[in-house]
This record gives structure tokens, C-alpha cells and sequence, in this order.
């Protein structure tokens, strides 16, 4: 069986070509257990026009085509799943990953004039089967469902549709021991073309970097929070994780390294354990943490010994510093303490960013600016300020929803952390105002600038984009206008 995993992207001014982690992973089990001849098009490395891109997965001729997306590139998505359809009418299509987790009916309704899901039979862009969750084992069962000619929708962490009923498979099962599973599939994708490019934190200090994640899943229940990967912490031990960085220093000549795990740091000593075997074993690479990690779960030691292992980027979130929105959203975040670790953190020489959340349901004016202020007082080099959105699969969406009514959501608004969506007590017009005073207040600062200029990496390639960048987050306004494209109606649903 030949199945080919699609990753489609949006273009956007702060998109990043992340490795595709999903994918790799995916592949390398069904390449393992089903025996199966596998290949990825990463359409955000390869930046094809949708034609040009089709062709290719035409003329590499499919038994099962595999795609993901995250929301903000859902447009993109349906659309290619229509054009697919008909050029590839019998191939079975199966879609994963965030978006299709948060919104399993959506997909397998697919996109059409309308604002709700009331029209019966598949819509344009309607895609055979929605993975829930991780995607390895339930890949799996799919195409051997497919090979035996069987229906795939009894198989747990699914969605299908049947005579217009959307049919929902059991929860399926967290893999329990992530050291059994195989290493991503490093060698489906051109490692040496991602070097160079923009990641997680649009920066990088060596152009040779690679992402990995050395564990899955977060206990805190925080409740704007996706949580793909469920709520339970399930670590690689410190040997594997430790085996497969060696091998990708080794074999692909990775110099910094992307580490995107939800909660790097829970388990301390674990983490610590990583860190340490990165210097006994002579890996000389930079370290980055763009996904951030839990700032209340640090000590001094495990912060020297990240620095002693190459740390040089450290993303800490704090969302709020109001402790009413920090029990509402269950953060239960220790803030002066975050605080205290993003200033040792500075006085190492790490590159610090922290990451702020504003528009919470009801926040007011003041709770807004408190954050910040707080924001401004830290010793953090860059700040993100993120407008709350409450994605439909969210305990936040569900909340949202229950309280306030069934909320219209137009992805075609959706970018990469912005939307139209103000949950806030203030109006709109202020609201805007607000995301813009958030970045006025916090960059405006010689300290600050003079701390960024100090340790940001490869000035002459990266300060002026940044500056870029930061104009724009200073004078533009932070929600989209969006207007649609000529010839096809904006995808939008209701929950």
C-alpha cells in the first residue's frame, strides 16, 4: 500500500517551516507495522502552487492520501482535499493532526456555501475519515481496514460519515511506552533543505537546527489548551531521547536543536539527566525551547545545566499575572517565580521570550493591562501578545459556547495567532488599541532594545526582518481583515 502524507500551508507573514514531526512519526509506525511504502510532501517547505503540488501527488499515485493541517491553515486544507477528490476520486483520504482532533465533523463535512453543518450528504473538501489524537496506531487499523476492504469506522480515535451521521469511533488509548515507538522518519524528508529556514521562534543562532519532541502530553488542564496529546506526561527516557540526538549530530550534521515537547521540564530529573548526557557526550549544540517550557517547574540547577548543554533560546508562558483568570483558565501558574527564572535566565545570556495571552471571557481593562505591565517589568528580550481564541474542542471553546451561545467562526479570519474574536469586557475598537499599547509598552524601552540587540543571533540575517515584524506588531491592527477569495466561500462554522 502506498500512502502519502500532505502537509498544505498557509502563507503568513509569522508562519515558520517546522520539521514535520506528525508525519515522520506517523509514517515511520505504518512503515514498520503495515509494511507500507511511504512518502511526505511538506508543502511548507516546498512552498508549490496548489496545481503544481497535485501533479506531484498525482503522478506519485496514492492508495491512501494522508494530510494534516493546523486551523489557521483550514482553507488551505479543504481546498486541497476537493481538488484531490477529483482528480483522485477513488483514493481514500484520511486527515490528522490539530485541526482535525478540535474539529472532526468538519472535516469529514468538508467546506461549502453556509455557515452551519445543516446540508446533507459530502461537501467539497470532505475527506473519508477524521485521526483523533495521536495518529500512529490509529493510521494503522485505518489502512488495514482499507487493505482487508473493510469499513474504518468502528476503529477507535475516529470520525466518519455515514448517510449523513456523524459517527465517532471510542476515545482511543495514549501510547503508554513512547521508547517502543520508532524514531520519526528523518529520511522522508531532505534534512538539509530545512537548514536555514525560520522555526519555532522565527530565530535560529546555527542554520543546521532540527526539531524533536522527547516527550508527550501535559497534566495541567489549561483550558485554551488543544492538548493533542492528552493529559497524561508520558516522558521518552533520558537514553533514548539522548541515542536519537546523538544520531541526527551523527548522521545529518544538526547543529542546534528545537526541542517542542508541551512540558519539557516536569519531571526534573529527567530533564536534567537529558541536559547532562548532552555535555558528557560531547554534542556541541545550541539548544532552543520555542514551545516554551513550565516556568514554576524550574530550579537553579536544571537551569544551569540547560545553559551548560547549549541552551541559548528559553520560551516561558505566562498567559495572565490575574490570579481570578489564572484559576478560571486552571494556569495555577507560580508568576513571581516565572519571573525570577526569566531574570537568571537573562543574566546567563539566554535569549528570553515569554508568551501573553490577552481577551480572556469578561478580562477588563485593567486585568489587560496588568499583564502588561507585568510583561514590561521582566527581564524577557521578546514578548508575545496572543489574542485568546476559543477553539471549539477547548474546555475554554466549550465554556465559551455554554455561557455566551453558539459562536460563528470563519477560519478564513484565522492566521497564525490572530482572529476577529473578542471575548474581552471591552469593545472591539479598544480591544485593538490594547493588542497594539501591549507591544508600544513593552518594546519601547532602551534596556530592552539594547538586551535584544546584544544577544540577538545572526544579526545581519535576522534584525532587520525583525524590526519588521515588529513595526507591525505596533501599528497594524491585530485582528484580520480578511475579504475571501474570488470564486470560493469562506469556510464557516458554528459551535
Amino acid at each position: 500500500m502506498r500512502v502519502l502524507f500532505v502537509r498544505q500551508s498557509k502563507p503568513h507573514f509569522e508562519v515558520n517551516v517546522t520539521h514535520p514531526l506528525g508525519p515522520m512519526s506517523v509514517a515511520a509506525y505504518v512503515r514498520e507495522h503495515n509494511n507500507a511504502e511511504v512518502e511526505i510532501f511538506d508543502n511548507r517547505l516546498l512552498n508549490l502552487p496548489l496545481d503544481e503540488l497535485l501533479q506531484r501527488v498525482v503522478d506519485w499515485r496514492p492508495d491512501v492520501l494522508a494530510a494534516t493541517a493546523m486551523t489557521f491553515e483550514a482553507p488551505e486544507l479543504h481546498r486541497f482535499l476537493a481538488r484531490a477528490r477529483q482528480l483522485l476520486p477513488n483514493t481514500p483520504q484520511v486527515v490528522g493532526g490539530i485541526h482535525a482532533t478540535n474539529n472532526p465533523e468538519a472535516i469529514v463535512r468538508g467546506a461549502a456555501q453556509g455557515s452551519r453543518f445543516e446540508h446533507s450528504g459530502a461537501r467539497p473538501g470532505a475527506a473519508d475519515v477524521a485521526v483523533i489524537g495521536e495518529g500512529e496506531q490509529t493510521l494503522s487499523e485505518i489502512l488495514a481496514a482499507y487493505e482487508s476492504g473493510r469499513n474504518p469506522s468502528d476503529i477507535p480515535g475516529t470520525a466518519v460519515l455515514r448517510d449523513d451521521e456523524l459517527l465517532l469511533g471510542a476515545p482511543r488509548e495514549v501510547i503508554a511506552d513512547l521508547d517502543c515507538m520508532p524514531w520519526p522518519a528523518y529520511d522522508l524528508i531532505d534534512v538539509p533543505r530545512y537548514f536555514g529556514k525560520l522555526m519555532g521562534d522565527l530565530l535560529y543562532n546555527r542554520p543546521e537546527q532540527m526539531s524533536i519532541q522527547t516527550s508527550r502530553g501535559c497534566p495541567y488542564g489549561c483550558t485554551y489548551c488543544h492538548n493533542l496529546f492528552g493529559r497524561r506526561f508520558r516522558p521518552r527516557s533520558a537514553q533514548s531521547a539522548l541515542d536519537e540526538i546523538q544520531m541526527l549530530v551523527q548522521d545529518y550534521g544538526v547543529r542546534e536543536l528545537h526541542i517542542q515537547d508541551d512540558v519539557f521540564n516536569l519531571d526534573l530529573d529527567r530533564a536534567k539527566a537529558i541536559c547532562r548526557g548532552i555535555v558528557e557526550r560531547g554534542l556541541d549544540l545550541v539548544l532552543a525551547f520555542p514551545n516554551g517550557v513550565r516556568g514554576d517547574r524550574m530550579d537553579d540547577e536544571l537551569l544551569e545545566l540547560m545553559w551548560r548543554a547549549g541552551t541559548r533560546r528559553l520560551s516561558l508562558a505566562i498567559e495572565t499575572v490575574d490570579p481570578q483568570i489564572q484559576r478560571e483558565i486552571d494556569k495555577n501558574l507560580d508568576v513571581d517565580m516565572v519571573a525570577q527564572y526569566m531574570a537568571k535566565a537573562a543574566r546567563m545570556g539566554m535569549l528570553v521570550k515569554g508568551f501573553f495571552m490577552l481577551g480572556f471571557p469578561g478580562e477588563t481593562e485593567e486585568q489587560i493591562r496588568a499583564t502588561i505591565e507585568f510583561a514590561r517589568r521582566t527581564h524577557s528580550h521578546i514578548a508575545n501578545f496572543s489574542r485568546v481564541v476559543p477553539n471549539p474542542a477547548t474546555e475554554l471553546g466549550r465554556r465559551v459556547a455554554a455561557q455566551r451561545g453558539p459562536i460563528d467562526v470563519c477560519w478564513e479570519e484565522f492566521t497564525y495567532d490572530y482572529s476577529s474574536i473578542n471575548l474581552s469586557a471591552v469593545s472591539d475598537e479598544r480591544f485593538e488599541r490594547l493588542m497594539r499599547l501591549a507591544y508600544q509598552r513593552y518594546m519601547l524601552s532602551p534596556r530592552r532594545v539594547w538586551g535584544l540587540i546584544r544577544l540577538f543571533p545572526n544579526k545581519l540575517r535576522f534584525f532587520w526582518r525583525y524590526a519588521g515584524l515588529l513595526i507591525i506588531k505596533l501599528f497594524m491592527p491585530k485582528a484580520p481583515r480578511h475579504k475571501g477569495d474570488k470564486g470560493f466561500q469562506p469556510i464557516k462554522v458554528r459551535y
